[in-house]
């Protein structure tokens, strides 16, 4: 890690989510106007990951355990694949597009009292949407993110544990190791331009909320440099 940035809260802010339940929407990034919905089977659609060059786009199917492909340009689903019973809960995305290789990473575990329990990671093959590679991975999968210069794929999980890999080549992949940072740190985001992947550490306290003596820790972000 390089260093920590503390993050300041406001009562005052506001986000808005879009609720993915049995469809995917598209909003106009320059306007913010509501384009078009594509339905899904699923009312659980977690991460989404594009085609570098071409309409194709990935979808986690989190509670049917399958990967939605779907054209962005027809905006309909050409097919769904299964990844039974190698990965279960697939809630993390990555994709190499020059390889045709599609990265997920898989919660294995139905109840949120378990997700911290250990996970896979999955590789796919997107000409055949068949499973190809399976691989242990940290808990409650959360992000995941794929590093073309590097060759990396980072999955990052609760407790602040993300697994780091290297592919070799599409058939042949390599254990780098694991990050460990702050226990609450789990949503994520990679910038290659900088090389710099960066995990956002929640507000918590050592111990059960409201009980007498928990030390509240302040939120903040931990920045790391990627290697080659």
């Amino acid at each position: 890690m390089m260093r920590s940035v503390n993050l300041y809260t406001s009562p005052q802010a506001a986000v808005t989510l879009a609720c993915r339940i049995h469809y995917s929407r598209f909003v106009n990034a320059l306007t913010g106007e509501h384009a078009a919905d594509i339905q899904v089977d699923s009312a659980n659609v977690q991460a989404m990951v594009f085609e570098s060059s071409g309409p194709k786009m990935y979808a986690d199917l989190a509670d049917v355990n399958k990967i939605a492909v779907i054209d962005r340009e027809k905006r309909i689903v050409l097919t769904t694949w299964s990844l039974t019973p190698q990965c279960q809960k697939p809630y993390a995305l990555t994709l190499d597009s020059a390889h045709h290789r599609l990265f997920v990473g898989c919660r294995m575990y139905a109840t949120q009292a378990e997700w911290w329990q250990p996970g896979k990671m999955v590789v796919v093959d997107t000409d055949s949407g068949k499973v190809i590679m399976t691989f242990d991975a940290g808990g409650g999968a959360d992000e995941m993110f794929f590093d073309a210069a590097s060759q990396h794929i980072y999955l990052q999980g609760y407790e602040g544990i993300a697994d780091v890999w290297k592919e070799v080549d599409p058939g042949h992949y390599q254990s780098i190791g694991k990050i460990q940072g702050g226990v609450h740190g789990k949503t994520s985001l990679l910038v290659p331009e900088l090389k710099r992947y960066y995990v956002a550490v929640s507000e918590h306290q050592d111990v059960v909320r409201g009980i007498q003596g928990g030390k509240v820790e302040e939120a903040y972000i931990e920045v790391y440099e990627v290697q080659p």
